[in-house]
């Protein structure tokens, strides 16, 4: 039995020796952490709604936190940070602040939309978000924006980065390598696309005008985009008006016989700055029934006169 409860004894020992070297020891990498540029810190304020919130190290090393906005906080333990905001949130609170620093599970960041967007200015974005989701977020591009130029301003250690984002491409083809993902302090900047640069729909369509050009649009889409034709206007006779070069060319499309061809894919793309012009229509239904009524009105006034 003695040598039973020696060999526990051993036993116990060694689990708790095994313990003891898996627990982080002070001084260890564990207890060390260092603040990095884009960490998100939880910062906790025991007790303290207003002061416990998330903050994001920028590329500069600066935190958006109370006292802090002008301090390079890249570099510094954990530990350190939570002693220096405690020693500042000292001085402005009633009782003595227990601090907490730890890496944020969930966070959002705060980024800034601004140009042809329904709702320009700042977003608190989740983490994570990528820049079609910002723009959804803010509400969506107007009519007028540009998708295929759309810019992030984003603050590097070498300065300014100015990153260029076809969106309207990602929209149309699905691949994600077009997109990228948003980071704090982003400017994003969505312009309106050049008058020159969009498509002018004239002639038998409900809504003649100037119209953005959809990524891939073709020449019935943008008359569709003005709305259709009228009832005077035809599909069989649409003029095309382009630029090659340091020329315009004018090229005239039976859209109506490719469609009935099923040779949809025969149906041109637009460019910047093309014109279209949808013809009217020699002989109408409504022109027809116009020219019968007028026959008719006609010889109804002729046989009155003759009785008379």
């Amino acid at each position: 039995m003695g040598e039973l409860y020696r060999r526990a004894g051993v036993v116990a020992l060694a689990i708790l020796w095994l313990a003891g070297a898996a627990s982080p020891q002070p001084g260890s990498q564990a207890a060390e952490r260092i603040i990095k540029a884009g960490d998100a810190l939880q910062i906790t304020v025991v007790n303290n709604a207003a002061f416990t919130q998330v903050a994001v190290v920028t590329p500069e090393g600066r935190i958006h936190y109370p006292f802090f906005a002008d301090e390079n906080v890249i570099g510094w333990k954990f530990t350190e940070l939570e002693d220096r905001i405690t020693r500042r949130l000292a001085g402005v609170l009633q009782s003595a602040p227990y601090v907490i620093v730890d890496d944020a599970q969930y966070y959002t960041i705060r980024i800034s939309l601004l140009g042809q967007i329904l709702h320009p200015g700042f977003l608190e974005a989740p983490h994570g978000s990528d820049l079609q989701g910002a723009i959804a977020m803010a509400g969506g591009p107007t009519a007028n924006a540009d998708l295929t130029n759309v810019q992030v301003q984003r603050v590097s250690q070498d300065g300014i980065e100015t990153i260029t984002v076809n969106v309207e491409k990602f929209v149309y083809e699905g691949r994600l390598g077009d997109l990228i993902r948003m980071q704090e302090g982003d400017v994003v900047i969505v312009k309106g696309a050049p008058e020159a640069d969009k498509i002018k729909v004239f002639g038998e369509v409900n809504k003649s005008g100037s119209y953005v050009r959809p990524y891939g649009a073709t020449v019935l889409d943008m008359i569709y985009l003005a709305g259709g034709t009228t009832d005077y206007g035809t599909l069989s006779d649409v003029r095309w008006l382009r630029k090659v070069g340091d020329r315009i060319v004018e090229e005239k499309l039976d859209l109506a016989g490719l469609l009935r061809a099923g040779r949809t894919d025969e149906i041109p793309m637009v460019g910047q700055g093309d014109v279209i012009i949808v013809q009217k229509r020699l002989l109408t239904y409504r022109t027809v029934l116009e020219v019968i009524t007028l026959v008719i009105q006609f010889l109804t006034v002729r046989e009155l006169l003759r009785r008379w």
